[in-house]
């Protein structure tokens, strides 16, 4: 017999007896769901055929038969996964996502770019969980993690933001299934196609086992509300089910209606010795794109950064940025970031607005990193390795863009390199003190960047205390008859004092 029919012999020869197996398995044990985990099968299929379509179609053969990580129905989940990628392709999303925003290659073929096929992600996701050493790094340090987000009106977003939500989760799974990882998503609209994505992907996560809330048609900001009031008011909604649960998470993954990528969170968990963590988002074209977040970022000059490259003015922070390496910071938020879940759950810490005249009427994105560090979480960072984009145009400008003084390129994470990523291992104190442009208790949506002034943070919590939350059901510190400081109660929460010392560490 020829070489080559040999060698495909064996290998038809191999997928029957694998099958065979796993029928005989089946009928001896009267399963309906078969929880031998498909790594093995995935890593044979991989190694044996490269997986342009027609292998595809041969691992999703053996797929069928058998679930990645835990017991659940495969054609049933895969018939769910159809349905996410039905519903989110009309209107101006129907165009299926380019290679430019994919985020990874497929498996044995570089030049390739993951696609959408739900047999070809389980493999990816196999892959990874079996060969990264980030990944077993992360899960290690990091076992339980707590995903959420907000989202308006999205629907062009939608394909993205669900497959890489999905490719979370599956290289996130371990042996036992995926209950360690809990999704809760908040979409305000119900204009466009994201309201019947959200459903769908639902009933995906439901059918291969995942925790999940998430609300679609929720409330959306009426006319003359204060911008921070609605926004820690659905922030804090979309992580209620953090504050009810019994199940202590290790952190908080936060996403915003922005292009990211599965790899880029991963990235991010990797820093564990931070209490919150960040990329950049970022908003322009091909030769000039900017940072966004300019209102709530701050280096550890305590100033706010600035749109055009390198952002900051902070030296040790700009050398760190030139070389792609991650740096401390005062606060960020930058369109994707992970915080540290206890400081919620045990601390009591939400988000909230300005509740008295001495505090700086800041975002409550703000807020949230001072809080975090006068109750002894002050360590921030941003790594410039993890970049966001909020439009899909963004997102291809970034990917075409090259560093220069005037403009920065995307970075992504290759899920399957073993080089090792650099974290922060020095930390500066804090200064006290810290830029803030306010919005001074108007309703409008931006602040007064022509009245900056600076804001004493240690000495404003020695005297007020940090506001907590009195019980942990509570999603809401404080009542408001209107958009000044003097206008508003704490009426859900508390207030907790600690020394200088804590706030500066």
């Amino acid at each position: 017999m020829p070489r080559f029919s040999r060698k495909r012999a064996l290998s038809i020869l191999f997928a029957c007896v694998v099958t065979s197996s796993i029928y005989f398995y089946a009928s001896h044990t009267g399963r309906s769901k078969i929880s031998i985990a498909v790594d093995d099968i995935a890593k044979r299929a991989s190694a044996l055929h490269s997986p342009r379509s027609r292998d595809v179609e041969s691992l999703r053969s053996v797929s069928r038969r058998a679930s990645p990580v835990a017991s659940f129905d495969f054609e049933f989940a895969e018939l769910k996964f159809q349905r996410v990628v039905d519903a989110s392709a009309v209107g101006d999303a129907a165009s299926t996502t380019p290679a430019s925003i994919s985020c990874d290659s497929a498996i044995n073929d570089s030049a390739r770019v993951l696609t959408d096929d739900f047999s070809e992600i389980l493999a990816w996701a196999s892959a990874v969980r079996r060969e990264s050493k980030l990944v077993h790094l992360v899960k290690s340090a990091t076992p339980r993690v707590f995903v959420t987000g907000l989202l308006h009106n999205s629907c062009v977003l939608m394909h993205h933001y669900v497959v890489e939500v999905l490719k979370f989760i599956l290289l996130y799974g371990n042996d036992e299934g995926f209950e360690n990882v809990f999704v809760s998503l908040y979409s305000s609209g119900d204009g466009d196609c994201a309201v019947l994505t959200l459903e769908a992907f639902k009933e995906l996560l439901d059918a291969i086992g995942v925790p999940n809330v998430i609300k679609t048609r929720q409330r959306e900001r009426i006319p003359g509300m204060a911008r921070i009031d609605f926004l820690q008011s659905i922030r804090n909604a979309a992580m209620e089910p953090l504050y009810l649960s019994d199940t202590p998470y290790d952190e908080v993954v936060f996403l915003s209606d922005a292009f990211f990528c599965a790899g880029d969170i991963v990235r991010l968990l990797r820093h564990t010795e931070a209490s919150i963590k960040c990329g950049l988002d970022f908003d322009g074209t091909t030769n000039a794109m900017k940072f966004r977040d300019t209102w709530v970022a701050h280096d550890m000059s305590g100033r706010m950064f600035t749109k055009e490259f390198p952002f900051v003015h902070d030296v040790v922070s700009s050398h760190a940025l030139n070389g792609g390496a991650p740096f401390q910071v005062l606060c960020c938020w930058n369109g994707l970031l992970t915080l540290r879940a206890k400081v919620f759950t045990d601390l009591g810490v939400r988000f909230r607005r300005s509740l008295d005249d001495t505090e700086c009427h800041a975002a409550e994105t703000e807020l949230i990193c001072h809080d975090f560090a006068a109750l002894g979480h002050p360590k921030m960072l941003v790594d410039p390795q993890v970049t966001v984009t909020y439009t899909k145009a963004e997102y291809v400008a970034l990917s075409n863009s090259r560093s220069s003084p005037h403009s920065y390129s995307l970075r992504r994470t290759n899920m399957f390199s073993n080089e090792s990523i650099a974290t922060v291992e020095t930390w500066a104190e804090r200064p006290s003190s810290t830029e803030c442009a306010p919005l001074d208790g108007h309703a409008g949506d931006h602040p007064d960047r022509g009245r900056i002034r600076h804001v004493d943070w240690n000495a404003h919590y020695a005297e007020m205390g940090v506001p907590v939350a009195s019980e942990k059901k509570i999603t809401s510190l404080h009542a408001c008859d209107g958009p000044s400081a003097s206008q508003c109660v704490l009426s859900g929460g508390k207030r907790a004092f600690v020394s200088r010392d804590a706030m500066s560490r």
